[in-house]
């Protein structure tokens, strides 16, 4: 091969300190303290061994060795697992090059040859110079072991060993280089023999030296990297760095430096020049943009290392010169930041220190559009309010940047809309926006000093204090009141808020005293204070000496279930006022002028299996017997007239797939609402997970059915009966996430209709209510396929884009069955092109008992969660994996499903 003088950095990873290392003929192997051993080579780098027990060594020739808990392995440099060897108590391995195998040294100062085919001995010696003062080093290649220690070597050939050969000084470093061995003295000095004969030394002050090569050596002298050669001679190395752990491959082909927790991978390097071009992704931009994509391509056959700069006539670039190292064949995309961009035909020049390399031209247009911003109070918590800002990128270029008051907005692409949301103290008086490229806005959203009220009443002649808290913003408030001062264990009582928007709480508590005293009400930033006469209700002492009411009023003040409501709800503790006293229910507005109408609200089961229907029952009275007409409002689809005469009734299904809050219900009448409570729903784990939805399609309206079975339950789907269609749907589907579909004769309702499931769940047959939601289609799965899955000992995937756009910023999720299974690593993909692939290892144990092991592969929005693709691959845990077909490919469902009211 053409020898070497330059090098330039091809690729880098992160790596621990060096425990091991070696280099094999044309790649390298690193290990560190964790166990992790890497193998390196023009192709790339990948795992070899995953971490674990610690590496006590390893060697590398035609294939990889390494020494761990007493156990030699050998793997073949594609990855293989070939043999183990047990037994020998070794402490160190060298392997030779032109023959498969390795050399083992032993505690009992022996060195034992194994075979690179099955692991076995082939011969065992005693090791030369054993007995020596000082280390010994052995180092082997093209069929020779050089045994070196304190001022004498031998060589082994064929596994003879030669004449002890005797040095003038002590050996620190050996190297063998085409069939001459290479000496190191503790003074610097360097010496070669060939055949046991001296052919030259030389006072080099070298402090380093390789221990294999083919044409030359990479040696370390005075600070800087140079190559000898079997004459002496030394030629500098430029590109290459000695600070840190120099490996480097015995063709020179690939070479590792590894400093401050980074693997540098270096190759042989050209001078940047013609191979180099220039190039911007995108065809035109808006002349507001303040960065270009710029694309840097090498496509000559070597590598390129230099300094290279970005100019141009109508831009300019922000900086100056860059490094620049590329492989052969490669490209490097970037973001290149701007000083100046003017409109109309721009020209993006690459130069090197000898002037223009390339250059490429775009379109800038005029700016017409601009980003806006828009912003509301979400919810007070704790008296803190949490301000969501919208902001709509309408330029072709992102926003890259900004601050929403003290809280960062990382990014806006061109064309799309972010929510921020910022936490500040009242009062807040508009909140300010800073935009790259588009400077500060203010954006009007108004929250008072107190976002709650509170006000305390006196109501003797009942026996009840009554506690209003009013909320002064338009958006959902959460809080603790805390009352002082009443006829309790502790003389106060706490109860949890959580008011809608402009919503208001009146609580009702038993006040009745024997003496004087004063009630105070707070909330995180409000409070009220009033003193209370001495009651005028019948009374009786309790155990205590004190008095208290009659009756169960006492238990209402510390009843800790009672459920803090919100506007227009009838409270709890209410229930022992006079059944027709309007101050029983709070309003919308004031206590006094709410409406003769009681709403109640119950839901069946608020801990209901994922993806099983739930009943969610409103009944609403008036309570004077009066017809009236009443309006259900609905936060999730269309509202409904009930009409009271005097009670109505209705009832609907509800289905959650994940822990979800179920919204108020409102109910309107005369021009004023009476509100119930918001309703936790707890999705918890059931045997099966079914999930039905209607679709249209290219081949027209669909329904869809699947099911999740968990660990161990067998069985299937065998039909499914809509509400809105009278004869039944005949399926057959496994518990396995499988998607059968049949053709409907249309998808007319947007809500989720009520349906049933005909399930057989190990061997009984079951009926379960769901919801079948509308779910739209897309032009296709917009992820990543599945190209090939390898189990065994070097598990791994690949994942190929088949679409025509690029897939971003986008993570990997793998889920097992009859195996665990996840990828090595956090599986983030920042960007594939379209027809181009990305490899990830898995960590994949197959369950000792499993006859089949199903692979699930999610590609996953990293800024939602949403699942983009889901594909499964089927095989045994060992060898290549077969990608099922799925047929139509699940959505992703929303969290919670509610179907209509209907009348009871």
């Amino acid at each position: 091969m053409t020898e070497p003088v330059a090098f330039a950095r091809q690729s880098a990873f992160e790596h621990g300190t060096v425990a091991a290392a070696d280099g094999g003929a044309d790649g390298v192997v690193l290990a560190e303290p964790n166990g992790q051993v890497r193998y390196v080579d023009s192709e790339g780098q990948f795992t070899l061994r995953r971490p674990g027990t610690p590496v006590a060594d390893v060697a590398a020739g035609r294939d990889v060795y390494v020494l761990a808990d007493g156990t030699v392995t050998a793997y073949g440099t594609g990855g293989s697992r070939r043999w183990e060897a047990t037994g020998l108590e070794p402490v160190g391995l060298v392997a030779g090059l032109t023959e498969r195998g390795v050399v083992v040294e032993t505690v009992d100062d022996e060195l034992v040859w194994l075979r690179g085919d099955t692991g076995t001995e082939r011969r065992r010696l005693a090791t030369p110079h054993a007995d020596a003062p000082g280390e010994t080093t052995v180092v082997a290649g093209d069929g020779t072991v050089a045994v070196a220690s304190f001022t004498s070597f031998t060589r082994i050939v064929d596994g003879e060993p030669r004449e002890p050969v005797q040095l003038d000084g002590a050996v620190e470093r050996v190297g063998l280089l085409d069939g001459r061995l290479f000496a190191v003295l503790a003074d610097g000095s360097a010496v070669a023999y060939e055949d046991g004969r001296r052919q030259w030394s030389e006072d080099a002050g070298v402090d380093w030296l390789a221990s294999n090569g083919t044409e030359w050596l990479l040696c370390e002298t005075a600070g800087e990297l140079a190559a000898l050669r079997p004459d002496g001679d030394r030629t500098p190395v430029t590109g290459l760095s000695p600070d840190g752990t120099v490996v480097p491959s015995t063709d020179g082909s690939v070479v590792c430096v590894v400093a401050g927790g980074t693997a540098g991978v270096f190759r042989p390097s050209s001078d940047a020049g013609a191979d180099l071009s220039v190039s911007v992704p995108a065809a035109s931009v808006d002349e507001t943009a303040a960065t270009l994509p710029v694309a840097v391509g090498n496509d000559g056959d070597v590598p390129v290392d230099d300094t290279v700069q970005l100019t141009g006539e109508g831009v300019t670039f922000a900086g100056g010169p860059v490094p620049l190292s590329l492989g052969a064949g490669d490209s490097l995309t970037r973001e290149f930041e701007l000083r100046e961009l003017s409109a109309g035909e721009v020209t993006v020049r690459l130069s090197d220190g000898d002037g223009t390399v390339d250059e490429t031209s775009l379109t800038v247009r005029e700016s017409t559009e601009t980003a806006s911003v828009t912003g509301e109070p979400v919810g007070v918590t704790d008296g803190r309010v949490t301000v969501a800002v919208e902001v709509s990128n309408a330029t072709d270029t992102p926003v890259e940047g900004g601050y929403v008051a003290d809280s960062q907005i990382d990014r806006v692409p061109a064309g799309d809309t972010v929510t921020v949301e910022a936490v500040l103290d009242p009062p807040v008086d508009g909140v300010t926006v800073t935009l790259d490229k588009f400077g500060e806005r203010t954006v009007d959203v108004a929250v008072p000093e107190q976002p709650l009220s509170v006000d305390v009443a006196s109501a003797d002649e009942t026996g009840y204090a009554e506690v209003t808290v009013e909320s002064r913003v338009d958006c959902p408030t959460t809080d603790r009141l805390v009352v002082q001062g009443l006829p309790s264990a502790d003389d106060r009582v706490t109860r949890e808020l959580s008011l809608p928007p402009a919503g208001s709480l009146c609580w009702r508590l038993p006040s009745v005293d024997p003496e004087r005293r004063i009630v105070e009400a707070a909330t995180e930033t409000a409070n009220a204070r009033l003193t209370l006469d001495p009651g005028v209700v019948p009374a009786v002492a309790d155990t205590r000496g004190r008095r208290r009411p009659t009756g169960d009023v006492a238990a209402a003040t510390t009843d800790p279930t009672a459920t803090a409501t919100g506007a227009a709800a009838t409270t709890d503790d209410a229930a022992s006022a006079p059944a027709n006293d309007p101050a029983s229910a709070a309003t919308g507005d004031t206590l006094a002028s709410g409406p003769p109408v009681t709403v109640e609200r119950s839901v069946a089961k608020t801990d209901a299996w994922a993806g099983v229907a739930v009943t969610d029952r409103l009944q609403a009275r008036s309570t004077d017997g009066a017809d009236r007409t009443a309006t259900l409002e609905r936060p999730l689809d269309d509202d409904t007239t009930l009409p009271l005469e005097p009670r109505a009734v209705g009832t609907r299904r509800v289905v959650v797939y994940r822990d979800e809050r179920l919204p108020p219900l409102s109910v309107a009448v005369d021009g004023d609402r009476v509100s119930t409570s918001a309703v936790d729903l707890t999705a918890s784990d059931g045997p099966v997970v079914p999930y039905v939805w209607r679709t249209v399609g290219d081949d027209g309206p669909k329904l869809c059915v699947a099911a999740d079975g968990d660990d161990g339950v067998t069985g299937r789907v065998e039909g499914v009966t809509l509400d809105s269609q009278p004869e039944p749907f005949e399926f057959e589907c496994p518990f396995d996430g499988t998607v059968a579909s049949q053709s409907l004769p249309s998808v007319d309702s947007k809500t989720a209709v009520p349906a049933q499931l005909n399930l057989v769940v190990d061997g009984e047959r079951r009926r379960l209510d769901t919801l079948a939601p509308r779910l739209a289609t897309d032009d296709g799965p917009s992820g990543l396929a599945v190209d090939s899955l390898t189990g065994g000992d070097n598990p791994s995937l690949t994942v190929v884009n088949t679409g025509d756009a690029p897939v971003e910023d986008v993570r990997l999720r793998c889920h097992g069955d009859g195996a665990s299974v996840a990828t090595f690593g956090d599986g983030v993909v920042d960007s594939v092109g379209p027809g181009e692939t990305r490899e990830f290892l898995l960590e994949l144990t197959p369950e000792t008992d499993a006859d089949e092991v199903v692979v699930t592969v999610e590609t996953v929005s990293v800024d939602d969660e949403a699942v983009l693709r889901r594909e499964r691959a089927v095989g045994d845990g060992d060898g290549a994996f077969e990608v099922a077909d799925a047929g139509d490919d699940r959505p992703e469902f929303p969290s919670i499903l509610v179907g209509p009211f209907a009348p009871e």
